[in-house]
């Protein structure tokens, strides 16, 4: 069984080196993106109850939500 292995590595050397040298290097970015996010972890955002503004008295505004743009002249 060792045999076949070693016999596998052999015949595919530039494969093999290719495969792991992908792995480490996968391994090694995922890292170091972890390591970031975790030197710069932030207050998780919090959301609130929305602010409202009173619009009735602004008629332009309410006309140009039900217009389409080219009608706005």
């Amino acid at each position: 069984m060792i045999s076949k292995i070693k016999l596998f590595v052999k015949k595919n050397k530039q494969d093999v080196l290719l495969f792991f040298a992908i792995v480490l290097v996968s391994m090694f970015s995922f890292s170091l993106g972890y390591i970031t996010s975790k030197i710069e972890e932030k207050e998780p955002l919090k959301f609130t109850d929305p602010v409202y503004e009173d619009i009735s008295n602004n008629k332009d505004l309410i006309l140009s939500s039900f217009l389409p743009s080219y009608a706005q002249r």
